[in-house]
């Protein structure tokens, strides 16, 4: 071969070599790009459910008991909710809500002329304090007052008095059917007081000419109240559960990108993916064939 035929093979051999790296890079870049979208979806998907959390939440002031599935268990003493989840997309993830119940002391039930009322504990929550009581019969014969109007929460007849200030229940199952003598667990929702409680009553209504009924409640924890507004959201403890686990994931994928580099350098090719089995997430990259 001569000097003219070695330049053009050299000058060929060049140009291949050029190519070469021109796919090598542009197939890098084409992975680089598909780990950014899987991360961006994941951000994406964490803000909508967040939203999701904070619409719930809306709910849970207006409506306490019937949004959140509120169970008293009074012989663990243990309120229970209903669990949050979410299944679509490549987040999954579920959330549950137990308390205990707040340090009271309480006076004597109250009796109308069917049904006695005996408080039996109080949580306070960020969106609603929630009362349980045993509701018993005291009587097998007429009608017991009707507490609780859910088409009109404004005639519901129940209310917590803190330190003068009155505050109307927003639910309540009070009016809950009872069968014989056996008695039932049955829970009113307020709105969350502010304040100090100093003295705490709530009171019954049963009728508009005469005074009220009342329980008498005294909270070990006075600034009990305060704690309870300050306390996160439940779309703030989300997002911090939800970015943590994305936060994993990030990592992964900067070094899925590391691991392209790599392979990029040593002219090797295989088959990428980035996951967290936590978040129910596998998705393939595509192959890098160099």
């Amino acid at each position: 071969m001569g000097l003219r035929g070695f330049l053009r093979s050299a000058s060929a051999a060049s140009r291949a070599a050029e190519r070469g790296r021109q796919r090598l890079s542009n197939a890098a870049a084409r992975a680089h790009e598909r780990v950014d979208r899987v991360v961006d979806r994941l951000d994406t998907e964490l803000e909508r459910d967040v939203q999701k959390i904070e619409q719930l939440q809306k709910r849970f002031h207006s409506k306490p008991t019937s949004a959140t599935g509120v169970k008293y268990d009074a012989a663990r003493d243990e309120w229970k909710f209903d669990t949050i989840h979410d299944d679509k997309g490549d987040i999954h993830w579920s959330f549950s809500i137990e308390a205990t119940s707040d340090r009271i002391r309480f006076s004597a039930p109250i009796k109308e002329t069917q049904r006695q009322y005996e408080l039996k504990a109080i949580c306070v929550t960020r969106w609603s304090l929630y009362a349980a009581f045993e509701v018993s019969r005291c009587a097998f014969e007429g009608r017991s007052t009707k507490l609780f109007t859910k088409s009109d929460p404004s005639k519901n007849r129940v209310f917590l008095d803190v330190d003068g200030v009155k505050y109307q229940a927003i639910e309540g199952d009070l009016d809950i059917q009872l069968f014989g003598p056996t008695p039932a667990t049955a829970i009113a929702a307020f709105p969350l007081p502010t304040g100090t409680p100093y003295k705490t009553y709530i009171e019954f209504h049963f009728n508009s000419t005469s005074s009220p009924s009342r329980i008498a409640v005294a909270f070990d924890d006075r600034a009990l109240f305060q704690k309870a507004a300050a306390s996160p959201t439940l779309a703030e403890i989300i997002r911090g559960k939800l970015e943590s686990k994305v936060a994993t994931v990030r990592a992964q994928a900067d070094e899925t990108k590391s691991e392209i580099q790599r392979m990029v350098k040593s002219k090797s090719g295989c088959l990428l993916t980035i996951g967290a089995a936590f978040l129910g997430l596998s998705i393939p990259l595509g192959y890098l064939v160099f």
